[in-house]
């Protein structure tokens, strides 16, 4: 009996220990723990592509897409204003758990004018479709990029429709 109480307090002290660990580390890299989303994400253009949907706030959402080689692509949506666009993500910042993630505080706040990206929207009762057609062509005039650049950017959801449909 004894040695079952030792054994407990052990697994006790040690599960503190990881609890209290991944708090400094979410202290010292201004880590956010964001919960799961009631979307599920997918990409029928490409099967290979699978993505999570986290919510930041009411209305806005961050969505990570991952292929099959491990290329991270994130995305900050407003559904309520159908605004999309690229938000400051650094996937060495992002941990994904069951129903939840710790994410970079950066890709938070949203996205910057710069990063602000043209979509067209299909909106039905439970389903979102989001198709990525490129940056407004405002930008392109102060800020020239490549012709190339959205595909480079965003190999995986450039032009590829993604549906968000609501779990519950």
């Amino acid at each position: 009996m004894k040695k079952t109480k030792v054994a407990a307090l052990v697994i006790l002290a040690v599960g503190f220990l990881g609890l209290f660990s991944v708090w400094v580390y979410r202290v010292r890299n201004g880590l956010h723990f964001v919960r799961k989303a009631d979307y599920r994400l997918s990409i029928p253009d490409r099967p290979a592509a699978s993505g999570e949907v986290y919510s930041i706030d009411r209305g806005r959402y961050l969505l990570v897409v991952v292929d099959r080689s491990s290329h991270h692509e994130a995305y900050c949506v407003n559904l309520d204003h159908k605004e999309i666009g690229l938000p400051s993500f650094d996937p060495s910042k992002y941990t994904p758990f069951s129903r939840s993630a710790l994410v970079d505080e950066a890709a938070l706040e949203g996205f910057p004018e710069i990063g602000r990206l043209t979509a067209d929207w299909r909106v039905a009762k439970h389903e979102v479709g989001i198709r990525v057609t490129g940056r407004p062509p405002e930008f392109d005039k102060c800020d020239p990029v490549p012709a190339d650049w959205c595909q480079q950017t965003m190999p995986i959801a450039y032009k590829t429709e993604i549906i968000l449909t609501r779990t519950r």
